[in-house]
């Protein structure tokens, strides 16, 4: 499945930068670098039950609208799409997620990144009758640099990110940022 090529990378990734992934518990630790700081990790979702509407035939950035954890600060967005790199904190990242979309006649979709306003990579696509995608992707950011996360779907009525499902507490669509080398 998508999930489980996903946790292959994942793995492969973090044994490259030196460290183990827990797949149990989903915990990744990762050397300090001789007493170095714990790795910047930020991880963002959509507010409680609000999904984010969108239409049809158009890249729309993805709002996230709750932070649950950001302590050095990358996601200090008024509109709530981006994500920046703070001074002193380029590196090797690892970005993973997931897209929930819902809607009537959803047609192909794509998930990609875009890189200080420029398309980056396409990190997912969901063929027609398919709503829900994990992506992963590594990126080098510089300190400054900016990454959005993108939603398109062809055709559909009623589009919308799904903040949570609503058969599951999980929260449906969240991404995660993980500062995995220098």
């Amino acid at each position: 499945t998508a999930m489980s090529a996903v946790r292959v990378r994942l793995r492969a990734m973090i044994a490259a930068a030196g460290g183990t992934y827990n797949d149990t518990t989903g915990t990744i630790t990762l050397p300090s670098g001789g007493g170095g700081a714990a790795p910047d990790i930020v991880r963002l979702a959509l507010n409680g039950t609000a999904d984010m509407s969108y239409n049809a035939g158009n890249v729309m950035p993805i709002s996230w609208t709750l932070e649950l954890e950001d302590a050095a600060g990358y996601h200090a967005d008024p509109q709530n799409s981006r994500i920046t790199v703070p001074a002193g904190r380029g590196g090797v990242f690892l970005m993973t997620g997931l897209i929930d979309l819902v809607g009537s006649g959803v047609t192909d979709s794509a998930v990609s990144v875009s890189l200080n306003g420029q398309f980056y990579a396409d990190l997912a696509s969901l063929p027609s009758g398919y709503t829900q995608a994990s992506f992963s992707a590594t990126l080098r950011l510089a300190a400054g640099d900016y990454v959005v996360i993108n939603i398109w779907t062809a055709a559909g009525s009623g589009l919308a990110v799904r903040a949570k499902h609503p058969s599951m507490s999980a929260r449906a669509t969240h991404a995660e940022l993980v500062r995995i080398g220098g």
